[in-house]
């Protein structure tokens, strides 16, 4: 047994700063699509509310 045997999930020094990249651009997708939904959701809610109020 070496001495990662009790970790199984050891990771090299070079893959730590690439998770945390692709961390990083997951989260500033999320964020991305959640703003776009949002948007999209106003849009929805002011053109039903225009058809509504015959504004």
């Amino acid at each position: 047994m070496g001495p990662n045997a009790a970790n199984s999930y050891a990771r090299s020094a070079a893959a730590s700063p690439a998770v945390g990249e692709l961390r990083k651009k997951r989260r500033n997708k999320l964020i991305i699509y959640t703003h776009l939904f949002a948007i999209f959701q106003t849009g929805i809610i002011l053109i039903f509310s225009f058809i509504i109020m015959k504004v």
